[in-house]
Parts: C-alpha cells; structure tokens; sequence
C-alpha cells in the first residue's frame, strides 16, 4: 500500500509540474502577443500620426499658394476677400513666371512654379504683381535629401502636361530639359513662422526648442499649369465614317468641341476612333473592340445623332433601357485625368499620349455660375447712378450687360437637374 501510496504521489506531482508549465507557456504566448500587438499598434499609431501631419503641410501649402494667387487679383492690401474683384484688368490672370523661354512656348500650360531668389531682394525677383514663392536655394531634384529622397523629373510630368522629348515611349514621363524645357520647383521651407526663403543651411531649422519659430516643420514645392483651354476628352473629337455632307456640316468653324478635329493635334484617326468607341459605346455602337474599334457610315451617324440630340450638357452618359446586367454595353468616361492616361497608355497609340498636353476631362465636373451683381455702377459722386449700367437692378433681363447667371432660364422643355439638386427653370 504504502508503495502504491508513492507512484501516485509521484504521478500527481507530475501532473501539477506539466500543468504549471503549461500554464508558463500559456502566459508567455499571451505576453509575446501583447507585446507584439502594443509594437505594431505603436507602429500604425506613428505612421498615421505622419500622415496627419504630411495632410496638415499639403493643405497648408495650397492654401498659402492660392492665397498668394487671390493677392495677385485683388493687390495685397486689404486683405483679399470674396468676390475677388481684380484691382486692374492685368490681374485677372495669375502672372506667369518661371518659365522657359521660346517661341513659339515650350510649355504652354505651365503658368508657375516655386522658385528660389523670386523674393524683392532675390537674384530673379518676380515682377509686381506677382507674389513670390519664398522658395529656398533647394532644389527638389538635383538637391537629394540626406535620406536619399528626391522627386524624380517623370514624377513632376505624371500628368503629361509638359511637352516629352520626340519619340518617347507612351509610359516615360520625363518631360523635355535644357534651355527650353522644364527645370523642377526649388523646395520652401515651411517653419513654425510661415514659409521662409533660405540661400544656405541654417542650423534654427533643425532645432525644436518650442520658442523657435524657424524651426522646419515641412517642405513643399510646386508647379501651376492652367488646363483652363483645354479640349475635353470627355467630348471631343469624333470617329471616322462621316460621308462629306456630315463633314462639311460638322467641322464648321465655330462646331461643338464634339465634332473637334483632333488630328490636328497629331492624334491618328486610329487613336481617335479607340478614344470615341471606348467612350460612346453604347450610342455610335461601333464595331471591333479597344483598342481597334472602326466605324462606318451608319455607326458615324449614330454618332452625329447622339451629340446633336443631347440635352443635358453631357453631364451624363447614355445608359441602355432595360440596363445589360454586366452593363457592357454603356458609354463610359473618363472621371478624372489618369484615367485619360491610363487609356492613352493602354491604347497603343503613341499619338494619344504625345497630345495629352491638349487634352483635359472637365466636362462632368461639378461646377456652377457663381457670380452675380451687388450694386449698380457709381457715378463720380459714389452714388447709383442706374441706366445702361444698372448691373443690380437689371441682372435679370436678357438685355443686360452683367447677367445674375444663376437665373438665366434654359430652352422651353430643356430643364435639368443642377448639379445641387435644383431644376433650371424654362
């Protein structure tokens, strides 16, 4: 008895020894995942709390670019406020600076760019009423950051508004240099005290003592190009098959944008046709497939009748009734610039993507008339003085000089829905 009394003792004793180390185990395992978790989250907390702030540098530098753009319309003194009424017919459009020079202009589009020394006192001072960019003598290019950062010259051209050398493949980016190409945007220096130009290395930028306010707090450099004139792949341009008399009606010198001849701009009407099949599939229901669609008369005139009979501005795209399930059937658009890229890329066609400087996707954008008259014009002793240039008090008459937009009526039975919500009335 008392034997068997000693193995089950020791047996016991065994069981009690591998349940504590189980339960050793147990608690390492839960403390190796907590750790591990309080890492990780550390790790996200961190990388969210830059991107915080990356957001915080970026709206910052819009803001100060476009209040730097409101100062050139309305002078800088007061303070610009809406409506931004231009101080002289001159500043009505942003001053362009910073560009190569050349005739006829190497880079149409490009209106600015951040520039070191644009300050008064600077090597290249901008002209009034031009404000400058407090750019700092470092470039965001040739200039690579400690850490080995810098933005590359194709980068600065995703968007494929500067002209790209001769031949270049459809996907390569980098835009044309030299004397007569683009040279990248100097970085400005964003401190605690607002942007300051900087000629050379100054050691307050590096020091976070709460009290320096030249203290670096982000950097930011850019380029402003005006897409403002830009035809709109959305519409223009229109498909091969047009017999003469539709030609000679259509590309009339004053035609809608939808009937553009886009070969002028050097696109082949191969690459016009994948363009105009890709996006009005379901109305000129062309034959083939992308890239290599055709059209031939009565697809061209199916073409012709769909922009002649649309009533609402384009501000949609025809969809079939009843709708195809997979919907492949509808026309389609291009909702923001790269997806315009993608296609010009994906097409095959090099002439699309070498016009793309001419091309823009605006038309479904939403936007409204905002403008509308306050007062009518002041005599010299700053009273109304109403007749011809009574803006305020005829802004809804269809003789006006300044009409209230906002209450222009359309064509009886052409209302539609504004884009907030309202219904233009006829």
């Amino acid at each position: 008895m008392d034997s068997l009394h000693k193995v089950s003792s020791r047996r016991e004793r065994a069981a009690a020894l591998i349940i504590v180390l189980a339960l050793v185990v147990l608690v390492a395992a839960l403390a190796v995942a907590y750790l591990s978790r309080t890492v990780s989250d550390r790790q996200v907390s961190h990388s969210s709390f830059n991107q915080s702030k990356v957001d915080l540098v970026a709206a910052s530098a819009m803001e100060l670019t476009i209040g730097g753009l409101r100062q050139e319309i309305t002078g800088p003194s007061p303070t610009p406020t809406p409506p931004y009424l231009p101080l002289a017919n001159a500043n009505m459009l942003p001053m362009r600076f910073g560009n190569p020079s050349g005739s006829p202009d190497p880079i149409p589009n490009l209106v600015r760019r951040s520039i070191r020394g644009d300050g008064p006192t600077g090597t290249s001072p901008m002209p009034s009423p031009g404000v400058p960019s407090l750019a700092s003598a470092v470039n965001s290019t040739t200039d690579v950051s400690a850490n080995g950062r810098f933005i590359s010259l194709p980068r600065w051209n995703q968007h494929y508004l500067i002209p790209r050398p001769a031949g270049a493949n459809p996907t390569d980016t980098t835009p044309i240099s030299g004397a007569s190409g683009f040279t990248a945007p100097d970085w400005v220096i964003l401190t605690r005290g607002g942007p300051v130009a900087f000629s050379t290395w100054d050691s307050t930028l590096a020091d976070k003592t709460p009290t320096n306010n030249s203290y670096a707090m982000g950097r930011y450099a850019y380029a402003i190009y005006d897409e403002g004139g830009l035809l709109d792949a959305n519409v223009a341009g229109c498909p091969s098959g047009l017999n003469a008399t539709q030609s000679a009606a259509q590309y009339g010198p004053k035609g809608p944008s939808a009937f553009a001849d886009l070969t002028v701009l050097g696109i082949s009407q191969g690459g016009i046709d994948a363009i105009v099949g890709w996006r009005n599939l379901f109305s000129a229901k062309p034959g083939g497939s992308f890239p290599n669609f055709n059209f031939n008369a009565g697809e061209a005139n199916n073409y012709v009748n769909s922009v002649l009979s649309n009533t609402n501005g384009f501000m949609t795209v025809p969809i079939p009734s009843p709708t195809p399930n997979n919907m492949s059937r509808t026309d389609q658009q291009f909702p923001t610039r790269q997806s315009l890229i993608q296609l010009a890329a994906s097409s095959g066609f090099s002439t699309i993507t070498s016009a793309l400087q001419y091309l823009g996707t605006f038309s479904r954008e939403l936007n409204a008339p905002s403008w509308t008259p306050t007062q009518d014009a002041l005599d010299m002793g700053g009273t109304n003085s109403g007749g011809t240039y009574a803006y305020k008090t005829n802004a809804d008459s269809s003789t006006a000089i300044n009409r209230n937009l906002l209450n222009v009526r359309v064509p009886v039975g052409k209302s539609f829905i504004r884009a907030d919500g309202t219904t233009a009335a006829d």
